[in-house]
């Protein structure tokens, strides 16, 4: 079945996405290609953009740094970092150009940036973004989002500067404060603030901060996001409350909140072996790794999802992976 679109030149283009020929209406783009995107069709996406960006060109000029921004994504999903990188470069250009350098949108795509930069380890350029982010949204609405707070501490707190890293996850909290309710997102603060306070010897702050995580996720157990239990469960692991990580962590595994033979299911029985081990449960222990190692030969992804788990000797976290933090 075949829809026509209007945009410079009217085009056919297939409920797929496949652009055929010419320009295409850069609204129709941005929803087709989105799609695609979602279906892991990027080289459909990445035609459809192209399309979307000739006649935004001419129409609407004002479009071309959202649909730059949305190309970068793609190239960045196909792992071209090199043109992601230009392209996200590109889109920032043309939001100060059009007049629009105080926009969601342009925050947005520094975060996007951002995470390509530190997955190609420029952490330091990285941070900027995140912290030009960061007073870009404050400066427009009073307060950064979630997702930027959370990328910043994470940032610092990979690189161990934990006063640094305070910050973000303090004022996150704050947030949640003003909001009057508790988020995934707050409780992911609150894990990681606790290790920090930890690491800085601070180990009167670490027990509400924990107790704070755990409420939310008591509160959400039957929907709760696994990989947000993975970051409570890692938390109570770095503050050896070994007990409360098995309990987290059997619960997301027992709940099925996931594919059992995802590298999410890996990444738990990973972490939930290193917790019996830290409990003495050595046996315990030696099953769930045969069920990790099992399904990762499975898969044909055991060494990346070991990478991925690095956490589980509960030491500095290499990759987790940084761009999966960074886009949540």
């Amino acid at each position: 079945m075949r829809r026509r679109m209007y945009g410079v030149l009217a085009v056919l283009i297939c409920w797929d996405g496949l652009a055929v020929a010419g320009n295409i209406d850069w609204k129709s783009a941005l929803e087709s290609a989105a799609r695609l995107q979602s279906d892991g069709k990027l080289e459909d996406a990445e035609r459809v953009l192209i399309g979307g960006l000739a006649d935004a060109s001419q129409a609407a000029p004002g479009a071309t740094p959202l649909l730059l921004s949305h190309l970068a994504r793609v190239y960045h999903d196909e792992m071209r970092y090199l043109d992601a990188q230009k392209t996200y470069w590109r889109a920032i250009a043309a939001y100060e150009n059009a007049g629009g350098a105080k926009t969601m949108g342009l925050a947005r795509t520094l975060n996007n940036l951002a995470s390509l930069l530190w997955e190609t380890d420029q952490p330091k350029t990285a941070e900027e973004l995140l912290v030009r982010s960061r007073s870009l949204q404050i400066e427009m609405v009073g307060h950064a989002d979630a997702e930027t707070l959370l990328n910043l501490g994470l940032l610092r707190k990979r690189q161990q500067r934990w006063a640094a890293a305070q910050e973000p996850y303090s004022e996150m909290l704050l947030l949640r404060d003003r909001e009057g309710r508790d988020l995934p997102q707050s409780a992911i603060a609150a894990v990681h603030l606790a290790a920090i306070y930890g690491k800085m010897r601070q180990s009167g702050k670490v027990l509400p901060l924990l107790q704070q995580a755990d409420r939310v996720w008591i509160e959400q157990r039957d929907t709760a996001d696994p990989k947000i239990l993975a970051d409570l469960a890692i938390g109570h692991l770095e503050a050896r409350r070994y007990e409360d990580a098995r309990r987290i962590l059997k619960h997301a595994l027992d709940a099925r909140l996931h594919d059992s033979s995802s590298t999410t299911a890996y990444a738990l029985l990973r972490l939930y072996a290193t917790a019996l081990r830290k409990s003495n449960l050595k046996a315990e222990a030696r099953d769930a790794e045969t069920r990790a190692d099992a399904i990762g030969f499975a898969s044909g992804q055991l060494l990346l999802a070991r990478q991925t788990v690095a956490v589980s000797d509960v030491g500095p976290q290499k990759k987790q992976s940084r761009a999966d933090y960074l886009k949540r």
